[in-house]
């Protein structure tokens, strides 16, 4: 039988899904607070329903960029653990959160914890001489078990009514953790190790592409353009539009025919190789406008051999 396995982008470990919370809840449980939805979701899956986790950062928000509003210092002054990052990725957010956070609180920085200094990551988009390390360590599912054992444990510590539940809820993330990256490994296996290139929609899988043996080739991240199923064939909307992923050309195809592999509004998704004769193969990414017309110089492409 022949394999193949394009990666065009990785999914960050998520087990289960967590939305962003108001606030309002049980104050007679732990009061967590959380930064970036990846994290917020990992400690949802060890706090369960024995904390009360509360998101800062919007699902699909920018944080490198991100600025909590005024509403956000109140938050935090009523939460007893504040997960972040570190490594400088939420470094507005923080600092609110250390001038903010009641007596007794505790900001955990989360990668900071994790990851020891002789690890950092510095690449195209995080260089050394800017002093911040790349900081996305949770598209790792084996980083993703180390945040939720620091997260088990804190919570244990604060909690230690429910440090038995904390535990259960590690056990099963760990177990759904290890599956993913044993799942990866066998997966990637229809590439041979020479050829594992990896090109993202943002620069947030160094660590996982040292974990997997996998070369980053760079990360295709539009700025002032949103990605949107809802404005198909409307014209003179800025700023919106979707992707296709093509193969050997960039010229147009009926869709899963030809040249064109797929299309997508979501930042990642799979295409199916069916069809293709095995050998190398150049794969195209190319943003497209709303009436399918691609965006000048926003492409780039990786070269496969499939078998």
């Amino acid at each position: 039988m022949r394999k193949a396995l394009i990666v065009v982008g990785v999914v960050a470990l998520i087990t289960s899904a967590c939305s962003q919370d108001d606030g309002s809840g049980n104050s007679d449980l732990p009061q967590v607070v959380t930064t970036v939805s990846p994290i917020t979701n990992i400690v949802q899956n060890i706090g369960g329903d024995r904390i009360e986790t509360t998101g800062i950062v919007p699902e699909g928000t920018n944080s490198h960029t991100f600025e909590p509003a005024p509403r956000v210092a109140e938050l935090v002054s009523t939460a007893d653990v504040i997960f972040v990052n570190g490594l400088k990725l939420e470094e507005p957010t923080e600092k609110l959160a250390e001038q903010n956070k009641k007596s007794g609180a505790e900001i955990v920085e989360l990668g900071t914890a994790v990851l020891p200094k002789s690890d950092y990551i510095y690449d195209f988009s995080f260089p050394k001489k800017d002093g911040k390390p790349n900081p996305h360590l949770w598209t790792d599912p084996t980083y993703a078990i180390r945040y939720a054992q620091v997260i088990r444990d804190t919570l244990s510590k604060r909690d230690p009514a429910n440090a038995s539940a904390y535990a259960a809820n590690y056990a099963k993330f760990e177990m759904a953790a290890t599956a993913l990256a044993a799942a990866l490994r066998s997966d990637q296996g229809s590439i041979p190790a020479g050829q594992r290139t990896l090109l993202t929609y943002h620069d947030a899988y160094a660590y996982f592409a040292k974990t997997f043996g996998w070369t980053v080739i760079g990360a295709v991240q539009p700025k002032n353009f949103e990605f949107s199923c809802a404005l198909y064939g409307k014209k003179d909307v800025a700023g919106y539009g979707h992707w296709h992923a093509n193969v050997d050309s960039t010229t147009k195809g009926m869709m899963g025919m030809a040249t064109m592999l797929g299309m997508s509004c979501a930042r990642t998704f799979h295409v199916s190789l069916a069809g293709i004769k095995p050998g190398e193969h150049t794969f195209y990414a190319i943003l497209e406008d709303n009436q399918h017309a691609p965006t000048p110089k926003a492409q780039d492409s990786v070269r496969l051999n499939v078998r």
